[in-house]
């Protein structure tokens, strides 16, 4: 009975062998003989194809004890065998469902002989076949997991589970994503993918491979999960002149399918779009507002299963003829004179598009509007970026202004140019004047004309004059200390007729009167001749006409050209 029970398992293991395996040649093993009481790694050497994998077994009186899978180099193939309680015995080495001639021998304390009523266990063959094992035909809401995450199970060509084979789990599009989507089969040959979110209301597929085996398909049944709804959505306005990306938030929404979302007005048309669902809670889309009528419409989400909300009156269209800009911050808020400053940002709303014309500009009281560069817009009109040049632009605080049009704009925010050099070494003299355009001296030096700002200025007392044609000359003392600045800001007095008509032809007396401040002259009237009789006209006395033509020219020394 013995003999026919061997002969029994040596045919059940040539049927191991599937078909086009050729069988190799094991010459040696090493080592020959281990104890029970742990995993032995057993070298097999002899003649094998590289890179092929095989799967050895040992047969001792219907025992089979499986060895770990071994690719194969031309000459060698190593394989683990676990032999915690096995009984001892003098073990066949099979290799890929053949025996070889080698004998593997356990030793152990006890030894297990087999009753002729045992059936030969051979060891497992390559994988063949592969199988849904569980989680088919699940359903959930659209966008959460399945309840039971799909499993599949591999066998050899007897039915015997396989392990250590790689299987790939994959969805079909729209129907969702998979978390640990590469995985192993275990020693039961099952490999179970790590999660499976459903996509779309309806059916959703997962396919799972596995090299040349034949995949496998398992379907779920995505349900809604009742009507979206919407918390807010940012920004929540945007320029008429180009789209606008927008961002809306809420509940409910499905991260797959078609979600229709719309911009709603009473007597207007629908503004329709699809967005994209991100998440259940969040839909990212751009709005086609281009040419959209200025207002407040309303936003509504549909899922794809139809279900929908509509959030009332939370959108605002705008448009440069109708909303002007408004402008809440500016970074940054200052910058040295004489250098050209990048403006990071000017924040606010309604901004219109570069292509439209709009401008950016720093305005003050008492020179020419200073106009900067405009670089970027973004999409929403709420945020601008460009530069302004502040080469020999006055110091002090400016108006920040933006324009849409010339007849559309905003001022508010205060932007300071302060002075170069070192901080608190020099200060600075600020000259205007009413009427602009006088000429300035500081000291005996010529500066230019109003207005005009002299910059780093070594401290002291120094006197400022300001000349012009016509009107009368004013000068003013100023003291300047370390990091401050002066104004000398005068309203020239125009010049007045001094000549008065003369009853007499002599003169008796001039005089000159000067001030601190203004520089003019006063001539005397000359009084008449004491005569009973008058004359129609008066001699006048040479030495007079050249007295008068003497203090004339001493007036003219006098003024400054």
């Amino acid at each position: 009975m013995k003999r026919f029970a061997f002969f029994v398992c040596l045919a059940a293991l040539f049927l191991l062998i599937p078909a086009g395996i050729s069988a190799v040649t094991v010459t040696s093993i090493t080592p020959s003989t281990a104890l029970n009481t742990g995993t032995t790694s057993i070298q097999m050497n002899g003649a094998f194809i590289s890179g092929t994998q095989h799967y050895p077994g040992l047969v001792y009186n219907g025992n089979s004890i499986q060895g770990t899978a071994c690719v194969a180099t031309a000459s060698l193939c190593t394989s683990n065998f676990v032999l915690n309680g096995q009984p001892a015995g003098s073990y066949t080495l099979y290799v890929d469902g053949s025996p070889t001639s080698n004998i593997f021998t356990v030793t152990g304390t006890t030894t297990t002989t087999a009753t002729p009523t045992q059936t030969t266990t051979s060891p497992v063959g390559p994988a063949t076949q592969m199988a849904i094992n569980s989680g088919n035909s699940q359903s959930a809401t659209a966008g959460t997991t399945v309840a039971v995450p799909p499993s599949v199970i591999v066998k050899d060509v007897n039915g015997t589970p396989v392990s250590g084979v790689t299987v790939i789990f994959s969805t079909a599009t729209g129907s969702g994503s998979v978390s640990g989507n590469s995985q192993t089969t275990g020693t039961n040959g099952i490999a179970t993918v790590g999660s499976w979110t459903l996509g779309t209301v309806g059916t959703n597929t997962l396919t799972a491979t596995s090299g040349s085996l034949s995949p496998v398909t398992f379907t779920a049944t995505g349900t809604g999960g009742g009507a979206p709804t919407i918390s807010g959505i940012a920004p929540n306005s945007g320029l008429n002149t180009s789209n606008v990306a927008v961002t809306i938030t809420g509940s409910n929404f499905i991260p797959s399918g078609t979600t229709t979302v719309s911009l709603t007005r009473t007597g207007y048309t629908n503004i329709t779009w699809t967005g994209t669902a991100t998440s259940s809670s969040q839909i990212t889309c751009t709005p086609p507002i281009t040419g959209a009528e200025a207002g407040v419409w309303s936003v509504v989400v549909t899922n794809p299963d139809g279900q929908w909300y509509a959030y009332n009156n939370q959108f605002t269209v705008t448009s440069l003829t109708t909303n002007a800009p408004t402008i809440s911050s500016i970074d940054p808020t200052s910058g040295l004179v004489n250098t050209t400053i990048t403006v990071n940002a000017i924040t606010g709303t309604n901004f219109a598009r570069i292509a439209d014309g709009v401008a950016i500009k720093l305005v003050n009281g008492y020179a020419s509007d200073l106009t900067g560069s405009v670089t970027s817009v973004n999409s929403a009109g709420t945020s601008i970026a460009g530069t302004f040049n502040l080469n020999n632009e006055p110091l002090g605080t400016y108006q920040v202004c933006v324009y849409n049009t010339a007849t559309n704009y905003v001022c508010g925010l205060s932007f300071t140019v302060t002075a170069t050099g070192t901080t608190g070494t020099n200060g600075t003299i600020i000259v205007r004047s009413a009427p602009s355009g006088a000429r300035v001296f500081l000291g005996n030096t010529d500066e230019g004309f109003t207005p005009v700002t002299l910059y780093n200025i070594t401290p002291g007392s120094y006197t400022v004059e300001v000349l012009e044609s016509g009107y009368n000359d004013y000068n003013e003392a100023v003291t300047v200390t370390s990091g401050n600045t002066y104004t000398v800001n005068p309203s020239l007095q125009q010049l007045s007729d001094t000549t008065e008509e003369t009853t007499a032809p002599v003169v008796t007396a001039t005089t000159v009167k000067t001030t601190t401040t203004v520089k003019k002259s006063t001539l005397k009237v000359p009084t008449s001749w004491p005569s009973d009789t008058p004359a129609s006209s008066s001699p006048v006395d040479p030495a007079v006409l050249l007295g008068a033509v003497g203090i004339g020219v001493m007036l003219v020394v006098i003024r400054r050209p």
